[in-house]
This record gives structure tokens, C-alpha cells and sequence, in this order.
């Protein structure tokens, strides 16, 4: 993995972490379940993205 694409998984696993914090804790749910809701979300779009990726550059080549 080159490191363009480590930068990118950091930087879409942060914005989704504090995207998913910020709803969660705006919906009401307690800080502790707000904390473990938007890592788990967060992992699971940077995981969904990647392999998003990982196609687009697979078909391309």
C-alpha cells in the first residue's frame, strides 16, 4: 500500500468517526454509545471505501 492511500484511510476514517459522534450525540444517544457507534461506523466506511477503491483499480488495469 502506497503512502497516498494510508493518508486517504486516515483521513476518511477521521471524518467519519467525528460525522458519526456528532449525529449520534445530537440524536441523544449517551457519550459512551456515541463513542463506540461512530469507531464502529467509522471502521466499517473505511473498510466499505477501500474496497471501493481496490475495484475502481482492479477494473482499471
Amino acid at each position: 500500500m502506497g503512502s497516498m492511500e494510508h493518508v486517504l484511510r486516515i483521513l476518511v476514517f477521521a471524518a467519519a468517526a467525528i460525522v458519526l459522534y456528532g449525529g449520534l450525540l445530537r440524536a441523544g444517544a449517551p457519550m459512551e454509545g456515541a463513542v463506540l457507534g461512530g469507531l464502529g461506523g467509522a471502521f466499517f466506511i473505511e473498510w466499505l471505501f477501500m474496497r471501493i477503491l481496490q475495484r475502481k483499480q482492479d477494473k482499471s488495469s
